[in-house]
């Protein structure tokens, strides 16, 4: 098979989710197991965002003749433009400004704006396809920002009009993603009893002011009112460590932390290491959890990725024994949920990220 030939199959296995036009942004292309390897692309939009890694067969190809049979495979989509962007394999130097990432020039098809909007389960979100490698929105958690919200709308179902809203804190909230599915879960439920009518008001917690206002525009964009939320800039672990502290307690918590952090010495932020600090990480947002609240946790990083190693992690954060359905704390008993099953588009990636969720018995 010709590469053009691999990116047209990979059209067709997502010929469902390609044409609904609630959801406009997706994986295109999965790699090698779709045929080539280092090749990761995804839609926003009329944008492809094409991540070639480095040291892999696809650093070796042709680039503009990559960009153009996937203009063409994807063009009867709604894609106008490919956007290549080479994936250091030194993951150190992901932070490094490189021109090429910044140009408006796409390797194939017509400029697009810096910023344009894409939908995701209805949702308008912001996405700018040349900001480096941060566009905005991580689409393979778009099966969990769904699950989010239909728990948040269980948890709704039959609770009064006039009972306090639900609290949800986002951390490591990058641009709010799943913040906003949790508050557009609050919405559907319609309008409560209580100030502004809020039935569900989200927390979101980033270092970053730039992320937190863009955050702000994704609220805006999607039709909910971003001044009855919040947005702070704090390190997750002081804000979960201060949230416990006061008594603050959350129906829904959100991990899906980095890899790597680096520390700020000015701020006294301690470096971050995933396979390292996530159990701590989980014991503290355990203790600000509800009762009957959900925790979910997420990874890509490649040591918790692997079978049952995020359970074990979350396990020892709890100071419990992983146990199938339960894991028994000394604090609290948790049951383990059913997450979505990969989409189509990143059900060959399962080896690549990996995420749990739990529920606090009452």
């Amino acid at each position: 098979m010709t590469h053009a030939d691999h990116f047209a199959a990979a059209s067709f296995r997502r010929g469902p989710l390609l044409s609904d036009e609630r959801t406009t942004c997706c994986r295109l292309f999965s790699g090698e197991a779709e045929g080539i390897e280092g090749v990761y692309v995804d839609r926003l939009g009329p944008a492809a965002i094409a991540n070639i890694y480095e040291g892999t067969d696809a650093d070796r190809l042709d680039a503009r003749r990559l960009a153009e049979d996937m203009l063409r495979a994807w063009s009867p989509t709604g894609v106008t433009s490919v956007y290549m962007k080479r994936f250091p394999k030194d993951r150190s130097r992901l932070g490094k400004h490189d021109a090429a990432l910044s140009d408006p020039e796409p390797a194939a098809g017509v400029p697009l704006p810096d910023s344009i909007e894409v939908r995701e389960h209805g949702l308008t979100i912001v996405v700018r396809p040349y900001d480096g490698f941060s566009t905005g929105l991580f689409v393979d958690q778009r099966g969990n920002r769904g699950w989010l919200r239909n728990q948040l709308m269980d948890q709704l179902d039959g609770r009064p009009a006039d009972a306090e809203p639900i609290r949800v804190c986002n951390t490591f909230a990058y641009t709010g993603a799943f913040g906003l599915s949790a508050a557009a879960a609050g919405r559907d439920a319609g309008a409560g009893d209580g100030p502004a009518g809020q039935r569900v008001t989200t927390t979101n917690i980033d270092v970053s002011d730039r992320y937190l206002s863009w955050a702000k525009d994704n609220y805006a964009a999607s039709g909910l009112d971003p001044t009855q939320h919040f947005f702070t800039r704090a390190d997750a672990r002081d804000f979960l460590a201060m949230a416990s502290r006061k008594g603050w307690r959350f129906g829904a918590i959100v991990l899906d932390p980095p890899t790597f952090g680096a520390a700020d010495k000015k701020r006294k932020i301690p470096p971050w290491r995933a396979d390292r600090d996530y159990p701590t990480l989980i014991a503290a947002a355990a203790a600000a959890l509800a009762p009957g609240g959900v925790l979910l946790c997420s990874t890509n990083t490649q040591t918790l990725c692997a079978a049952g190693a995020l359970e074990h992690a979350a396990a020892r954060g709890l100071g419990a024994r992983p146990g199938g359905s339960l894991l028994r704390a000394p604090e609290a008993t948790y049951d383990v949920l059913d997450l979505p099953a990969p989409g189509v588009d990143v059900e060959l990636e399962s080896a690549r990220f990996a995420a749990i969720a739990l529920r606090k018995r009452r």
